[in-house]
């Protein structure tokens, strides 16, 4: 419980002039992966959400005047059900705290609290980029649950499987864990491009590409994608992923901080392709005054799910070099 003596120096009648009153993050902390669209948001109350898809039915088959028509089977997908995380903070302040301090903005419990929840979004919809190559597939990560396409391999795997007879299985990840260069970023392009539906029909690529880097690429990848001319070359090639073509997000929590094997992990995402979703069942923000201790309790309830529902729309490397499989 926050008292007098936890802010003493917020209090009316203490001689303390301040400058600057001021939130160690941001003041107004904003989900940066929600912000930019690369995932789908469902707002309601049901108790269960599943994922489902269907393949379709191939390519037709030539034939002749008069012949049988060719017979289709349509095969159904891998399913994915969410698995929500229950959230909750809390600050508790005395009545007689509230009262005296000078400073009342500047000591916003709610605010304070609601910043909390949007960085805490960030790592829930991070969890699967941390946790993309993981093979062993936690089904948690720093006290969070993690949703994952019904394939049962990683988000990023080299063998996808297919219920569709006749099939071959498909890969969204680099064998070599290839460095983020300009060749290895065209590479890239060219699988996304390639991807195909489980029955086998090519699936081409949206005009509206991402690029998600942690802190240590940010640089390579607005070089990347900013510069007129191909970085890492005297030849002054045009950079056709210059100009805006390619937006680049930054993830905070892609570090061997959050659980990386390294600070090198990238992804391309096909923003109109890829399969993410935020689920947001609940959002509660009470408040309760307590007469017999005299304190007023300011508290933060949440029950959030987010993940992926199909590996399509995205491609990923571990960089560094680091032979992968899985």
């Amino acid at each position: 419980m926050e008292n007098l003596s936890t802010y003493a120096n917020y209090i009316k009648g203490v001689e303390v002039d301040f400058a600057d009153s001021f939130v160690q993050n941001y003041d107004q902390y904003q989900s940066e992966l929600m912000r930019l669209g690369v995932y789908k948001n469902f707002n309601d109350k049901e108790a269960r959400k599943i994922f489902t898809n269907r393949p379709g039915t191939g390519f037709l088959q030539a034939n002749h005047q008069g012949g049988e028509v060719n017979e289709k089977n349509r095969y159904p997908g891998y399913q994915t059900e969410a698995i929500p995380t229950i959230f909750d903070g809390g600050i508790t302040v005395t009545a007689q705290t509230l009262q005296l301090r000078k400073i009342q903005l500047d000591l916003d419990e709610y605010g304070d609290l609601v910043r909390s929840g949007n960085a805490t979004k960030d790592l829930l919809l991070s969890q699967p980029w941390i946790h993309a190559f993981d093979t062993d597939q936690p089904t948690s990560a720093n006290g969070i649950k993690i949703t994952r396409y019904g394939d049962l391999v990683p988000m990023c795997s080299t063998v996808h499987p297919t219920r569709v007879p006749g099939q071959s299985s498909q890969s969204n990840a680099s064998a070599t864990g290839a460095a983020l260069t300009y060749t290895e970023f065209d590479t890239a392009r060219q699988a996304l491009v390639q991807q195909k539906t489980d029955d086998g029909i090519s699936m081409g690529l949206s005009p509206k590409i991402v690029l998600m880097v942690g802190p240590a690429l940010l640089l390579k990848a607005k070089e990347l994608s900013g510069s007129e001319l191909k970085i890492d070359s005297a030849d002054n090639n045009i950079n056709v992923y210059g100009g805006g073509v390619v937006t680049v997000i930054e993830n905070l929590y892609l570090s061997s901080d959050y659980g990386c094997d390294n600070d090198d992990y990238w992804f391309m995402i096909d923003v109109n392709r890829a399969k993410l979703f935020f689920w947001e069942m609940e959002q509660l923000v009470p408040n309760n005054f307590e007469h017999r201790n005299r304190s007023m309790s300011f508290d933060v309830f949440a029950s959030w799910s987010g993940g992926h529902y199909d590996w399509r729309g995205i491609f990923g490397s571990m960089g560094g070099g680091a032979a992968y499989a899985s």
